[in-house]
């Protein structure tokens, strides 16, 4: 019963009726039997407690099993605005390096002097990789889930740390990025902006400029944008 088997040992459980009848000369009585098989020393009194009990149990589970998925998925989405970031960033220095028109702040200049060391991009693919990797072993995890012993919870209350982590990291990678962004864009004039909100929308649908990222007000993600 504890492995899940609740329906399948409550339809398994056999009730016999049995009838009798007696008749007198004005009243007839019928007597019925009800016989129900037991499974050890269970009465059906506690038959239906334990099975309560088992169905709450695995609503429980069931209930946090979602709760984690929707996590993973929230990482996902992280994931993927920062991509769209990642581009833009790109974007937004290509134009700079091809239209160096503005003077730039002395407190700016060794800034975008480091967003042009290729360990700066080195640094954005890996977390990209990296964390996508992560993403897609939570998500190969959730298909393993079909019972729940006490050793298979503590794993999974294990992911669960570990996707908190992983949705706090790509929320700060995501505000860092949004930040250098926002320096650069200092430097590019309006109808350079209009350009570049131009070619992004006809590139991939990227937003010229980055957005909020998003959250579902969970705990675990909770971030200041």
């Amino acid at each position: 019963m504890l492995l899940g088997y609740a329906d399948v040992m409550n339809v398994g459980r056999k009730v016999v009726r049995t009838s009798s009848s007696t008749s007198g000369v004005i009243i007839v009585t019928t007597t019925t039997c009800i016989e129900t098989s037991t499974y050890g020393y269970l009465s059906d009194e506690n038959f239906r407690y334990a099975l309560y009990r088992i169905k709450a149990f695995l609503k429980e589970q069931k209930t946090t099993d979602r709760k984690l998925h929707l996590d993973i998925m929230e990482c996902e989405e992280r994931l993927n605005e920062f991509k769209k970031l990642s581009s833009c960033f790109d974007m937004h220095m290509e134009y700079l390096d091809k239209n160096p028109k503005m003077k730039i702040d002395p407190q700016d200049i060794q800034k975008i002097s480091i967003f042009h060391l290729s360990s700066y991009a080195d640094g954005i693919r890996s977390a990209i990789k990296k964390n996508g990797g992560n993403i897609e072993s939570f998500l190969g995890y959730m298909k393993t889930l079909k019972i729940y012993t006490a050793r298979q919870m503590g794993i999974r209350q294990e992911y669960s740390l570990q996707v908190e982590k992983v949705g706090k990291e790509l929320a700060e990678l995501y505000l860092s990025l949004k930040g250098d962004v926002a320096v650069i864009r200092k430097y590019i004039g309006v109808l350079g902006k209009l350009r570049l909100l131009l070619n992004a929308k006809a590139k991939t649908g990227l937003a010229s400029v980055p957005p909020a990222i998003k959250s579902r007000t969970s705990p675990a993600f909770a971030v200041n944008n």
